[in-house]
């Protein structure tokens, strides 16, 4: 409970801390409603007999009508058609105010997930490259929901507690002793099978939240790899792990509901043994007339109508909310690792636009949790509208580099300078505008051709001409026009009917068309073949004087580039031309002769 009051800070934001407090006002009002609610009842049992002549010295008495025309009976009437219709408005009251809290607490769950995304949207690089993204899922998806519901909780627990407090203070002034009696027992009752299932409703969590990630990982990996799953006959081992992690997630669930609802039968059984004990009491120690026995039994019985629910619903939701701890400390444990931002002090360059050269200066990268450094103690300097290409073995620090230029990471040692000024001086989306980024692998969200080539950016007559333009670098113009609907066509990653080299395509498109001076391939056209790759890249030349950085296995297409280096174990082992290397390096010489024999 104390986690989740905590945490509320950091869900709570731009106001909503105040929609809270006004909620929980509403609460609050509509508990008061309840208990003015059972004393109309209340009075109305009491007074059954005499209702009118105890209106009317009760008026009188406090002088708050003129009474002297007005009867008995149109008194009563009165009273029973207010009490009715008060009931009904509180009902609606009641509904209405529900309604509302559900509502805001569903609201309050989708902020939390809208933040843990924006945390994961705003980790660097690395710390992608090293978490389980079905575990990721599960933290948006799994634990926003999870958290939602103990807000909701928490809310209209607030209400039970409320009313349960005014209810224990009013039947106080009525019988102090009696109500202290009563009362006594309830907590004692409750506290007493809450801290006997607790530990048990801990563990039950942890399972909970464990089955929720083990399951996402189960159906991520069903969907990444359903041909293979269908071709080695694995259907039966797959659905054997979603139903252990099913079954035992239902089990869990299952127990913990159970634990919050058998103390109502407990606590009935309770109830009735201290009833009995009471009559006891009231038979051999009391003085009590028989009228004000059942008076008294009256009045708390009407209570334990409101008193009663109360109790066991504060009960099972504090269940709940503790059931849910687990998802809570998953997202905090999120947001509380979010990584230091520069101070607001630091003035970042903005507007800024590439002019001269980029240069690595002595730049050396190590990821995290590695002994040795991916790249080091790289020199390389890119004049603007120069082509370079990086070449080595899988595993030679060819896309670090490229990581380290898009500032997907950081240099650990040395200094990556454009335009003689250190990069991380540069506001980083200002600095990104500057390039065209072509990765390795090309995804396809679910949505039409137009909208995965634009990447969500509207497309309008003011650039559809750069959209035919870039079409036709790629060479998908054709393909465009066999699809049934064109650009409006719906494709995504998993259609069988987009090629290896097609989706390679559209991410070319998607990159060209988005702009920049600087062009990244990184591996961006190993899908194509040698002869389309060289044809593209004359295309894309012919669009834009781009500044071209590629990492390529087809080392033959690239004669006409101004500068190719030869990475190997994170360093530089050679840089030259491609004639020149042709001649003097030996590892170079290989990989030509090995591309012409596959």
């Amino acid at each position: 409970m104390i986690l989740l009051l905590r945490s509320l800070k950091i869900f709570f934001l731009d106001g909503e801390l105040n929609r809270v407090i006004v909620n929980l006002f509403l609460l609050a009002l509509f508990a008061l409603l309840d208990v003015f609610g059972l004393i109309l009842i209340a009075f109305l049992i009491i007074n059954f007999g005499n209702l009118g002549e105890a209106l009317l010295e009760l008026l009188s008495s406090q002088r708050l009508l003129d009474l002297t025309n007005i009867s008995e009976n149109k008194l009563f009437i009165f009273f029973c058609i207010f009490t009715i219709f008060y009931s009904i408005f509180n009902l609606i009251s009641t509904v209405y105010v529900i309604r509302k809290i559900s509502i805001f607490s569903q609201l309050i769950g989708a902020k939390v997930k809208s933040t843990v995304l924006n945390h994961f949207l705003s980790k660097k690089w690395p710390s992608h490259s090293e978490s389980s993204f079905s575990e990721n899922i599960s933290r948006i998806i799994n634990d926003g929901d999870e958290v939602a519901q103990m807000i909701n909780f928490l809310l209209i627990l607030f209400s039970r507690a409320f009313l349960a407090l005014i209810i224990v203070f009013s039947l106080l002034f009525f019988d102090f002793y009696l109500t202290l009696y009563f009362v006594s027992v309830l907590l004692i009752a409750y506290f007493t099978i809450f801290y006997g299932f607790k530990s048990r409703i801990e563990k039950n969590g942890i399972i909970v939240s464990n089955s929720m990630d083990a399951n996402m990982q189960v159906i991520k990996n069903l969907f990444g790899s359903i041909k293979e799953i269908i071709f080695y006959d694995r259907q039966k081992v797959v659905l054997e792990n979603f139903n252990q992690n099913t079954f035992s997630l239902a089990n869990a669930r299952g127990a913990n509901i159970a634990f919050a609802s058998i103390p109502r039968f407990l606590i009935d059984s309770i109830i009735i043994l201290a009833l009995v004990a009471g009559i006891i009491y009231f038979n051999f120690y009391s003085n009590l007339s028989n009228s004000e026995f059942i008076t008294t039994l009256s009045v708390f019985g009407i209570a334990c109508l409101k008193l009663l629910p109360a109790f066991q619903n504060i009960f099972y939701f504090v269940n709940e909310i503790y059931a849910r701890v687990p998802n809570l400390s998953n997202i905090n444990t999120l947001l509380e690792s979010e990584t230091k931002i520069r101070k607001k002090e630091d003035i970042l360059i903005t507007n800024f636009v590439f002019k001269e050269e980029i240069r690595f200066k002595n730049v050396s990268f190590r990821y995290p949790n590695r002994e040795r450094f991916s790249i080091k103690d790289i020199n390389l300097t890119l004049k603007k509208g120069q082509k370079i290409a990086l070449i080595g073995q899988s595993g030679s620090g060819k896309s670090t580099v490229i990581d380290l230029l898009l500032r997907f990471n950081d240099p650990d040692e040395g200094s990556l300078l454009i335009d003689q000024k250190k990069v991380s001086d540069i506001e980083i989306n200002e600095y990104r505008k500057n390039f065209s980024y072509i990765p390795q692998k090309i995804y396809l969200f679910e949505g039409s051709l137009s909208e995965n080539i634009s990447f969500n950016q509207k497309i309008e007559n003011s650039n559809l001409d750069k959209l035919h333009s870039v079409l036709s670098a790629v060479e998908l113009i054709d393909f465009v026009e066999r699809l049934p609907k064109g650009l409006d066509t719906y494709i995504s990653d998993d259609i069988p009917s987009v090629s290896g080299g097609q989706k390679q395509r559209i991410g070319i498109a998607r990159s060209l068309f988005r702009g920049g001076e600087i062009l990244i391939l990184d591996e961006g056209t190993n899908s194509l073949d040698p002869v389309l790759e060289r044809k593209i890249f004359n295309s894309i030349e012919k669009l834009k004087n781009y500044t071209i950085i590629c990492i390529t296995h087809h080392i033959s297409s690239l004669e006409n580039f101004d500068r190719i280096y030869l990475l190997n174990d994170g360093k530089i082992d050679d840089s030259g031309t491609f004639e020149e290397l042709r001649k003097t390096n030996k590892v170079f010489v290989e990989m030509l002769k090995n591309e012409k024999n596959d």
